[in-house]
């Protein structure tokens, strides 16, 4: 059955409710997040709310762009020196009456689902988990509002970027995927101080070498026999200068990688001014944020909230956010610890600051 679609709603904030709404912030941050329950409705039922689950929903509500103070306050806090990842979120939802639903593509299950799209951005270096910065509405024209207007992901990702260049926080480069490297983002990309690395299409025309050739067909002129190997990196790589119309000069990056009894291409288009192993090395550091899409939604109940209000369903991505960096910061305490554990022991640190009225996420 079709699922009947809302529009995300006009929520006002009211100061009036800070230190109820900051209460019910931190107590589902520790319950729902490190305790086992997956939703208000578990809370509610198991007793583990301080308020109705009606009210804790309209609570979590109050605020409609909870994803821009939590940027803010991130970026004063964020590492120097690590790459900007940019990416796209896609959170399962199937309630009828939940606002701003739409149809998403899973590129996992190569399928269309209902729910909701979101622009996952974090700090990431290589074999360090990554520093999550927020998660921005991505609305599709159906449910867009004045509120949620609708984006591309090239805007989408430029707001990002330009948030975080004007922050002042040094980064090494922005790394995004194929839905980012259009003309107008690669185009508008070159107008900021900033490099970047990212997937580039295939059966994207280039110039090279003053005739314009589809990247596929330049990669049949150096297969891995073609092209340099990197034993570090058990790949062939190439790396060639290229022109694209309207943005200049830039790396386009050949790279081969045994798969069964064939090869896997990939193509990157750079601006970064390094080595090839530092570029292919900056693009690997991004695998990380995939890594905590996958996290946030098996362990950190992603996707589980069931408030109707669009804008709750965004302060409940913004609170899953916070229990990850929790998590991120024991693991910093102690490395090599495992994610189980290190979930464990921050929901413990969390669960007595609760109960002491210490709690960071209520300061």
């Amino acid at each position: 059955m079709v699922p009947k679609l809302r529009k995300p709603g006009h929520h006002g904030y009211s100061a009036m409710c800070l230190r109820s709404q900051e209460r019910v912030y931190t107590r589902i941050t520790s319950r729902v997040f490190c305790s086992g329950s997956k939703s208000v409705t578990d809370m509610a039922e198991r007793g583990l709310l301080p308020f109705s689950k009606s009210y804790a929903c309209k609570l979590l509500g109050q605020d409609p762009t909870p994803h821009k103070e939590a940027l803010v306050r991130r970026l004063a806090a964020a590492p120097q020196g690590a790459y900007l990842a940019v990416d796209l979120l896609k959170v399962e939802h199937r309630g009828e009456r939940i606002e701003g639903v739409g149809r998403c593509y899973d590129t996992n299950s190569k399928s269309v689902m209902w729910g909701h799209t979101l622009v996952s951005s974090g700090l990431v270096q290589l074999a360090e988990d990554p520093y999550l910065l927020r998660c921005d509405p991505f609305i599709d024209e159906l449910m867009s509002t004045e509120r949620y207007p609708k984006l591309t992901a090239t805007e989408a990702m430029l707001t990002v970027a330009g948030d975080v260049v004007s922050a002042g926080v040094k980064v090494k480069a922005l790394l995004v995927d194929a839905e980012f490297t259009t003309r107008l983002g690669l185009r508008s990309l070159k107008q900021l101080p900033l490099a970047f690395v990212g997937r580039f299409r295939s059966n994207a025309k280039v110039l090279f070498e003053a005739q314009h050739v589809r990247v596929k067909d330049l990669a049949k002129r150096f297969l891995p026999g073609k092209a340099r190997w990197y034993p570090k990196l058990k790949r062939y790589i190439k790396r060639l200068e290229i022109v694209l119309a309207e943005v200049g000069v830039v790396q386009l990056l050949i790279i081969w990688k045994a798969q069964g009894f064939g090869w896997h291409l990939t193509t990157l288009i750079s601006t970064l001014t390094a080595g090839i192993q530092e570029v292919f090395k900056a693009w690997s550091a991004r695998w990380s944020l995939e890594v905590s899409h996958r996290l946030r939604k098996q362990s950190l109940a992603l996707g589980s909230c069931q408030c109707l209000a669009y804008a709750a369903h965004l302060q409940h991505v913004e609170l899953v956010n916070r229990a990850f960096e929790l998590i991120r910061l024991e693991r910093q305490r102690t490395p090599g610890i495992s994610w189980k554990l290190a979930q464990h022991r921050a929901a413990e640190i969390l669960r007595n600051a609760l109960l002491t009225g210490s709690s960071c996420l209520a300061a």
